[in-house]
């Protein structure tokens, strides 16, 4: 028998940037077995693999993330594989207008598609271990640490912030 308590609220859309998936699965990759807590980027990934975030990442991401892979990590490509199956929605590429205007706004040229694929999709945030690299807001976008984010997400569960 089901339950008929209220729906779940819709999974939060959150752009996830290549440094925190290589180390979610670098974390877990290391110490499989570990007792001890997982990273905030492991447990944003755990997030969206249980549908409480909707983890978006653009192709730019997914390549640079397979070849940082290749070249640090090749024996995790699976855990990498598995986890972009199981766990992310691709998003367009931003157009190059978009690319554009967000070289405005960024420190590196590099980070400017990424910066625009995530505030093209609407996400709500941008997760990244480089937030140096990025405005601390770009239109509706907030650009947070792994960490930041799921302290947010658990302050708003605790009821005492709005996500």
């Amino acid at each position: 028998m089901e339950s008929s308590g209220p729906p779940l609220p819709e999974a939060m859309p959150v752009f996830v940037d290549t440094c925190v998936i290589f180390a979610a699965i670098y974390g877990r990759a290391q110490d499989p077995e570990a007792h001890r807590q997982p990273g905030a980027s492991l447990t944003l990934l755990e997030l969206g693999r249980a549908g409480v975030l909707r983890l978006l990442v653009s192709d730019l991401v997914l390549e640079e993330a397979r070849a940082v892979f290749i070249r640090k990590l090749p024996a995790a490509l699976p855990n990498l594989d598995a986890f972009l199956a199981l766990s992310v929605q691709r998003v367009e590429s931003p157009g190059p207008a978009s690319v554009i205007e967000a070289r405005e706004a960024v420190g590196d040229p590099a980070d400017a598609p990424v910066l625009a694929a995530a505030a093209e999709c609407e996400a709500r945030f941008l997760v990244t271990l480089n937030p140096r690299h990025f405005p601390t807001v770009y239109g509706g976008l907030a650009v947070v640490t792994p960490g930041e984010l799921v302290r947010r997400i658990r302050r708003h569960l605790t009821g005492l912030e709005p996500a």
